[in-house]
């Protein structure tokens, strides 16, 4: 009997609802984009996913690597950068790693620079808010990125 009763309001509430003009629509699934992504129109991104990923160092002032850097001090031994990965997450975290090394009188001697912040747009460009303090324009073409680091262009590839 409960059931006639339950099958019974359940048709007396669907003609209810056609005959005042309410239509129920089936339930969609709705997929969710990346975080930081708005795509307009022309199904552009113009968010950090555009440029998110890994890259690899691949010149510095147009010299390709390893590369000595211009050192202020002439009294210091020459140090050269090796390689560097840079790790660009849509959530706008990054992660920067350079592996240095210099000659001296006891050998090679290699070191890590590890480094971390934030990326944001900043106009057409990108910017790097360093861990720490600072700030560096990072301007995006195809998948290269150029950074200048006080007057030094390092440029990096992205990886697939």
């Amino acid at each position: 009997m409960w059931g006639r009763l339950v099958v019974g309001a359940t048709v007396a509430a669907s003609v209810v609802g056609c005959s005042i003009g309410m239509v129920k629509q089936p339930p969609s699934t709705i997929v969710q984009g990346p975080p930081t992504t708005t795509v307009v129109q022309t199904g552009t991104s113009n968010g950090l996913y555009a440029i998110a990923g890994t890259y690899g160092l691949f010149a510095i002032d147009d010299h390709a690597l390893p590369y000595s850097l211009p050192s202020k001090d002439a009294g210091l031994m020459p140090t050269q950068v090796v390689s560097g990965v840079l790790t660009l997450n849509v959530n706008g975290a990054f992660a920067l790693s350079t592996t240095y090394r210099t000659l001296d009188e006891q050998g090679e001697r290699r070191f890590d620079g590890q480094f971390n912040g934030a990326c944001a747009r900043d106009g057409d460009d990108y910017r790097l808010f360093w861990e720490g303090g600072g700030e560096t324009a990072v301007k995006a073409s195809g998948d290269t990125l150029n950074i200048d680091r006080d007057g030094v262009m390092f440029r990096y590839l992205k990886r697939r």
